[in-house]
């Protein structure tokens, strides 16, 4: 069981708020949550008991090996893509340090840019190994810097553009066979890096059928959204009035689990983790649909009876 599934048990809430009175679905809600939770915390004090941490730490190559929580920090300060993570992330987690990229636009002073430099320079020569700690702890105070002297970048505004790039991203498959290899996804990578626009025009001559799959899946997204998002402004018309309540709770669910994922509290910047939320925004762009053109036929044979 993942932990993000207990962001489900807000469907079942909002569902009870709307089906009984406030203190009855409390109650139930209560009782579901405690069954919900009561998997992890077994697991979690089953951790304790075996002088483990109460969550799992992050996979690394080797399971003795603690993750460099300073250096994920740091990252998670500036990371606002997948690409991003997994040129940063990943290779601290699996011990290929000598893979690890930070790009210059990430720095935001030339002293933390000599330090993370330098202290990078040495990891390289660690490879194979768990992150010293001495090197962990010298990120530290990069953190702290960056939450002190830049709190509405590191609070605000990347979580924001995390926000946008998950749900705006163009390139993802959505687990459909319309994905590249790891060497065509790092030429597709630096070729947009490197060419901007242009490089996407080399992308549809390079790779016609994966480029077609994407924009039909990214074009399904996309209209499924706008679907949504009309139905949020006129929620309240009459052909959607029965569905109001549905319209708003989806919503809800859908903003929670996204901030819940891009506030850097966990290392995860996955566009995939929006899968769970989308399933309830097709049901009302369906259910918007479907009223919409039976209020269309209505209307139509009112105008023709009266005529």
């Amino acid at each position: 069981m993942r932990y993000d599934g207990l962001l489900l048990c807000l469907l079942a809430t909002g569902v009870g708020v709307y089906l009984h009175p406030i203190g009855i679905a409390v109650r139930r809600c209560a009782v579901l949550a405690l069954i919900v939770a009561s998997v992890p915390a077994l697991w979690a004090y089953r951790s304790v008991a075996e002088g483990l941490p109460y969550f799992p730490p992050q996979v690394t190559a080797r399971p003795e090996w603690a993750a460099p929580s300073n250096m994920v920090q740091w990252g998670m300060s500036w990371i606002v893509t997948q690409e991003q993570e997994a040129e940063f992330i990943f290779p601290l987690l699996s011990g290929n340090y000598y893979s690890v990229k930070v790009p210059p636009s990430a720095y935001v002073t030339g002293a933390e840019r000599s330090e993370v430099e330098r202290q990078l320079a040495a990891l390289s020569m660690q490879v194979g190994k768990p992150v010293p700690r001495d090197i962990d702890a010298a990120f530290a105070p990069l953190v702290v810097a960056r939450r002190l002297s830049y709190p509405v970048t590191t609070f605000i505004y990347k979580p924001i553009e995390r926000a946008f790039n998950i749900w705006g991203n163009i390139y993802y498959s959505y687990g459909w066979p319309a994905g590249w290899g790891t060497s065509q996804a790092t030429e597709i990578v630096e070729l947009i890096a490197h060419r901007g626009d242009a490089g996407l025009g080399v992308i549809l001559y390079r790779y016609p059928l994966q480029a077609a799959a994407k924009i039909a899946l990214n074009s399904y997204k996309f209209v499924v959204l706008a679907i949504y998002m009309a139905a949020i402004v006129w929620r309240r018309k009459r052909s959607l009035a029965a569905i109001s309540e549905i319209i708003v709770l989806v919503g809800a669910f859908a903003i929670i689990r996204t901030v819940f994922f891009v506030s850097g509290v966990l290392p995860i910047i996955e566009i995939r983790y929006i899968a769970e939320a989308f399933p309830g925004l097709e049901l009302v762009s369906a259910l918007a649909v479907v009223s919409g053109i039976d209020a269309w036929r209505r209307s139509f044979l009112h105008v023709i009876q009266k005529g």
